[in-house]
């Protein structure tokens, strides 16, 4: 190799040797990395001329200037060099080298949390494409600081770029929400979080009036006690706290003064008619402990609501939808047993989505678990195919956080409602069974399971502890179903009489 196509220099080869290794670990392209070598070879000379034996980010810079003072080159050239020397001066300093199709990173602060950010999403087992997602997401964020000239990154400074995005571009909610989620991710990073698999705005503290509240927390106590659940107490409250701040500006500011026109126009303007049941219900009580002069749950509009068969599937259609999960494949055994939870145990979404390796005893061949619906614990068999699905799917399955099922791609978080219901749908379609005017989620197989133990005659309490309801006339929904113990409750029809008989054979007109 000739003397002029290596660096000599060992101060100035080292270091660009150190860059070239950087910069293909970032995954720059070999003619990348000569062209870089061919570029800063030169630098030597620059050195040579001057009796300087090491470099420094000093002699780049000082290369720089009388470079530009000696050649007139184009000006995409000079803005290559201009990089090429930016890099390697990082690299004199320790900095993060990163490679980008689309442009750079020259913000220090920046460059740093988005190699952090980087490193997690890697090491959470998130694709090379995703990351990329994220980093061009994120760039333009270095553009705003400059022509803001702002410094240092802080996560104000997402929030602010965020904001001024929204007012200087015209996009998709896709965009928005992609754009949201980078920058909360890299202020994560920012603010030194554990990761967080979801970010969401909303909050589920709900602030009662203060001249309300003892009546309020009194019926929540009185209700829980009655086996509703968490969820439903945090629905209730929600929609006690828009009914009574309606009061509040009606000038009503204890429950002993709220009159029939106050409630009737309240409720008059509801949004959500569901509320309709709860302030029903929170009117009883009061009357019923003497909170107020009377009854006035009466005066509460009534929501009529369709009353529909429960949609089932026959045996032969739930044997269909089993059959057409390829249980060869990791995705295909986890399906499989979800599959099995619904159709066979009649357990809920939220329940089959939240179980735990703690939540199976292989001894004694049983789940059992608290629903989260009615807070009772419920202990079901675990029959002879689940337990086989169970051993073949956990031969495979990370379960070190405890739960049973999880996400198939990163960052691998146990599983929510929706994936069980997106489960049970897609291979309801893969049978290619009819569902035109029918449910087809994981509550149409709890459906189907009770009915047929209904119509196996089975006890209606029996079945009623089997699916953990706390009511006894739950049942009475699924009985619908129930067609043949229905047709011994059939009576005749009543013979016609008096003119209606005589109508019907034709003799007088009514």
């Amino acid at each position: 190799m000739a003397k002029s196509s290596i660096i000599y220099n060992q101060s100035l080869n080292s270091l660009v040797q150190k860059l070239l290794k950087q910069m293909e670990d970032a995954g720059y392209s070999k003619q990348t990395l000569t062209s870089v070598f061919i570029l800063l070879r030169p630098i030597q000379t620059f050195m040579d001329l001057r009796g300087v034996a090491h470099y420094s980010k000093q002699i780049g810079i000082n290369y720089l200037n009388e470079y530009f003072k000696s050649h007139k080159q184009s000006k995409r050239w000079e803005q290559t060099l201009v990089r090429t020397i930016k890099l390697l001066n990082d690299s004199y300093d320790g900095k993060f080298i990163t490679r980008q199709k689309a442009g750079f990173f020259y913000n220090e602060s920046l460059s740093y949390l988005i190699s952090k950010l980087t490193t997690q999403l890697k090491s959470l087992g998130f694709s090379k494409e995703t990351i990329k997602n994220y980093i061009t997401r994120l760039r333009p964020i270095q553009t705003y600081m400059k022509a803001n000239k702002i410094i240092e990154y802080t996560d104000k400074v997402g929030v602010m770029y965020y904001q001024n995005f929204l007012k200087t571009h015209i996009t998709n909610d896709v965009t928005k929400k992609e754009l949201k989620a980078s920058i909360s991710r890299l202020n994560d990073i920012y603010n030194e979080v554990s990761f967080i698999r979801m970010h969401t705005s909303s909050s589920k503290k709900t602030i009662i009036p203060q001249c309300f509240e003892k009546d309020v927390s009194a019926f929540m106590n009185y209700i829980s006690f009655y086996g509703n659940s968490k969820k439903t107490i945090y629905r209730r409250t929600k929609a006690l706290n828009n009914f009574l701040t309606n009061c509040l500006q009606s000038s009503v500011h204890s429950v002993s003064e709220l009159t029939p026109k106050v409630i009737q126009l309240i409720c008059k303007n509801v949004t959500n008619i569901d509320d309709w049941v709860t302030i029903r219900q929170f009117l009883k009580y009061l009357a019923m402990h003497n909170k107020t002069s009377s009854d006035f749950s009466i005066f509460v509009p009534q929501k009529r609501r369709e009353k529909k068969v429960p949609t089932t599937y026959s045996i032969e259609e739930i044997k269909s939808i089993e059959s057409n999960i390829d249980k060869t494949t990791f995705q295909g055994k986890r399906d499989y047993v979800i599959i099995l939870m619904a159709s066979r145990l009649a357990i809920r979404s939220g329940d089959i989505a939240k179980m735990k390796i703690s939540n199976l005893d292989f001894t004694t061949a049983t789940i059992s678990f608290i629903q989260q619906k009615t807070d009772i614990e419920i202990k079901l068999p675990m029959i002879p195919e689940l337990k086989i699905a169970l051993d073949e799917y956990l031969s495979e399955a990370d379960t070190s956080d405890g739960y049973l099922f999880h996400t198939l791609f990163a960052p691998y978080n146990h599983i929510d409602n929706n994936v069980v219901n997106n489960t049970v749908n897609r291979y309801i379609n893969k049978a290619k069974i009819n569902i035109v005017g029918k449910r087809h989620g994981p509550h149409a197989l709890r459906a189907s399971v009770t009915t047929s133990m209904i119509n196996d005659d089975i006890p209606y309490e029996a079945v009623r502890n089997i699916l953990g309801h706390s009511s006894p006339n739950s049942i009475k929904y699924y009985a619908k179903n129930d067609i043949e113990k229905l047709r011994r409750c059939s009576i005749d029809v009543p013979a016609p009489k008096r003119n209606f008989a005589i109508f019907l054979t034709g003799g007088v007109t009514l």
